[in-house]
């Protein structure tokens, strides 16, 4: 036959298909097994992605980065192997699967662009300490 289809994979103990475990994902049809998120071979698990407990997924965005992590950035140290960039100093990366532009701030931290990855101390704590603003 043609394979599966994205999302699952051939089930060798019951035949057919089964759906792709967590922390894996299959893009396309076929008879391929599904693919480990990036990182899922580490030993250690700060810098695995994971699908957050859900199966079938049918793309590489379903691995999401860990928390202290967020999703790469352009031009960023991140690898294939570890799509993920370091948590920005000033910003609050609590859970996982943060983006840039998801990021809240810190109290007493703004950024001047949700797609900015610089947060800056402000000046006076009065001035910016609410957490979520992005302007100072």
């Amino acid at each position: 036959g043609a394979g599966c289809p994205a999302g699952t994979q051939p089930d060798a103990l019951n035949g057919g298909c089964m759906e792709c475990p967590a922390d894996t994902f299959k893009a396309h049809l076929g008879n391929e097994p599904c693919t480990p998120c990036p990182g899922a071979e580490t030993s250690d698990a700060r810098r695995r992605t994971t699908t957050n407990g859900a199966t079938g997924a049918r793309a590489l965005d379903a691995c999401l980065c860990p928390s202290a992590f967020i999703h790469r950035v352009p031009g960023s140290a991140a690898t294939a192997d570890f799509p993920c960039d370091e948590c920005p100093v000033g910003a609050v990366c609590d859970r996982i699967g943060l983006s840039v532009w998801s990021l809240r701030n810190e109290p007493g931290w703004w950024r001047g662009h949700p797609n900015s990855t610089k947060f800056t101390r402000c000046a006076s704590q009065g001035v910016c300490g609410l957490s979520g603003l992005t302007l100072p």
